[in-house]
């Protein structure tokens, strides 16, 4: 009896070779997953930086929260060419510590008409 269950657990060689590959594709598949989210956390990071700089050099900025994401704190940035905003990851919120904390509004632009906005903005500054 002993011997029978013992003779049921054991895989044979395709099945130990398929059960390998499977083991060595998810080790890779997380590996690649981390190597993916480093990424996109320091894309996060220096987009940051960019939008503090600017916010920064305009003036005007204040930090908000959204109550659909009240982790991820807002910076708006009120501009002659309308309101802009960015959520910013909470491991960079230090970088919002200076700028006021207030509840405004959100004048519902989109993230194309916030784009618009800057392209806008950057030619009136430099016409």
């Amino acid at each position: 009896m002993v011997g029978e269950n013992r003779a049921h657990q054991q895989l044979t060689a395709d099945e130990a070779f398929t059960a390998g590959i499977a083991w060595a594709s998810a080790q890779y598949d997380v590996q690649r997953f981390t190597e993916l989210k480093e990424s996109l956390n320091a894309a996060y990071r220096e987009r940051a930086i960019l939008v503090f700089a600017l916010a920064r050099e305009l003036g005007g900025a204040w930090v908000g929260i959204d109550p659909a994401e009240p982790d991820w704190p807002v910076l708006y940035i009120e501009t002659e060419a309308g309101q802009m905003s960015w959520h910013f990851s909470p491991s960079d919120a230090n970088l919002l510590e200076e700028f006021p904390h207030r509840d405004g509004v959100w004048d519902g632009h989109t993230t194309e008409e916030k784009y618009a906005r800057l392209a806008a903005l950057t030619a009136v500054r430099h016409a």
